[in-house]
């Protein structure tokens, strides 16, 4: 039935064709269209503006230079002009300041991390500054910058004041006190 049904329609549109029916259809839908081409007017142009008037700028009034009157110096004699130079001390030597320096492998504070702050993998960098005395003792180590743990931050001044050892600063061959900024740094390996 299905296949009647699809023959009966092809066999209606092929009739349709035959007939003509399509091109009444197309003659229908087609409609006639009239096209006209329009000029446009052109813009009015405007005649550009008159130059403006020339003005002429007086010349500036003339103001004569001034007379200038070099008088010559009076000439002298040689030998009547010389005068007596003092000598001039030369300045005293440039005396150089040497810092101090660490003795021997003790700045190392590997075994002063906290066990407690390795458990907990802490690690950072502890700026401190210290004094070093004329016999090159090791003082007053004291936070600069924090490494964030209070932990470390306290190992670390614990190790510079009881392990650090460093020859005086030297002015010359004076030695002298001097004040020192290090790092300590705490990390996991």
């Amino acid at each position: 039935m299905s296949i009647g049904l699809v023959g009966a329609i092809h066999a209606a549109v092929i009739y349709a064709l035959a007939t003509g029916l399509a091109a009444q259809v197309t003659s229908k839908i087609i409609q006639e269209v009239q096209v006209a081409v329009v000029k446009e007017k052109p813009p009015d142009i405007k005649p550009p503006p008159p130059p403006p008037p020339e003005f002429k700028v007086p010349p500036p009034d003339y103001v004569p230079p001034p007379e200038i009157s070099i008088a010559a110096p009076a000439q002298t004699s040689a030998i009547t002009n010389v005068q007596k130079v003092a000598k001039v001390a030369p300045p005293p030597p440039v005396v150089t300041l040497t810092p101090p320096k660490a003795v021997g492998s003790t700045h190392n504070c590997e075994t002063y991390y906290p066990p407690l702050s390795r458990r907990l993998s802490e690690q950072g960098k502890v700026l401190l500054k210290y004094d070093i005395d004329t016999q090159g003792n090791i003082s007053n180590a004291r936070v600069a910058k924090s490494s964030g743990y209070s932990r470390l931050d306290q190992a670390a001044t614990q190790c510079v004041n009881s392990r650090w050892r460093s020859t005086p600063a030297m002015r010359g061959n004076t030695p002298v006190a001097a004040t020192l900024e290090a790092y300590v740094v705490f990390q996991l390996r």
